[in-house]
């Protein structure tokens, strides 16, 4: 998804995202911080049951990192965090 630009996505992957999530009953949808711009989609996908969006620990955007959270909680009933490993840089 971060190699494609957002109207790729939308056009050619979405659609699939969305068939896909239609055959599981519970789906989480695993996002980084580069494809922040793909929450708006995705938090209308109705097979999509929780979305973590997961900061990157070189490429952090705190600002953005928040937004996007906010944006799914709206949508959506659970939100995933993780933290890797090493955590945040100094």
């Amino acid at each position: 998804m971060a190699l494609l630009s957002p109207k790729l996505y939308r056009e050619f992957i979405l659609p699939f995202d969305t068939e896909i999530s239609a055959l599981f009953p519970c789906i989480a949808f695993h996002l980084h911080g580069t494809s922040l711009w793909a929450v708006h989609s995705l938090v209308r996908v109705p097979g999509i049951d929780a979305s973590e969006l997961n900061p990157e620990v070189a490429f952090c955007d705190v600002e953005g990192t928040l937004a996007g959270w906010k944006k799914i909680q709206e949508h959506k009933a659970l939100v995933i965090w993780r933290i890797h490993a090493g955590g945040f840089p100094a």
